[in-house]
């Protein structure tokens, strides 16, 4: 069994966590067909199922011996890049919802500020 993609593994991942496909996709910003693509090629290489698709998704056993290994794989890229000095980038995304007026007059500058503030520390 050659190396695993490691954008699978972190589909698998995402798959976990969010139960679902659509969640997944939104999650790692890919289409569900993206998802479902990435996943159809790890239990291909595998050669088993990985997931139970019902509502809510579950892993298989395979699927679970997989995901421990995803999160170690995680773990590590995050281990490897504090070593190298990186900064690590949080793995988490906020969803913010205003007026048409305040993302013109303050929202957008605001972040745009934030943005070129985390550029300048990393």
């Amino acid at each position: 069994m050659n190396g695993f993609d490691s954008a699978a593994l972190d589909c698998l991942a995402a798959l976990a966590d969010e139960l679902g496909f659509e969640r997944a996709a939104l999650r790692l910003a890919i289409t569900q067909s993206a998802v479902s693509q990435r996943l159809r090629a790890l239990e291909a290489q595998v050669g088993q199922p990985l997931v139970v698709r019902s509502r809510p998704l579950r892993l298989t056993e395979a699927g679970k011996v997989l995901l421990r290994f995803a999160r170690q794989m995680q773990a590590l890229q995050v281990d490897v890049a504090r070593e190298l000095g990186e900064r690590v980038a949080p793995q988490s995304r906020l969803a913010i919802a205003v007026n048409a007026d305040s993302l013109a007059t303050w929202v957008l500058p605001a972040l745009d500020a934030l943005v070129q503030q985390g550029l300048r520390e990393g």
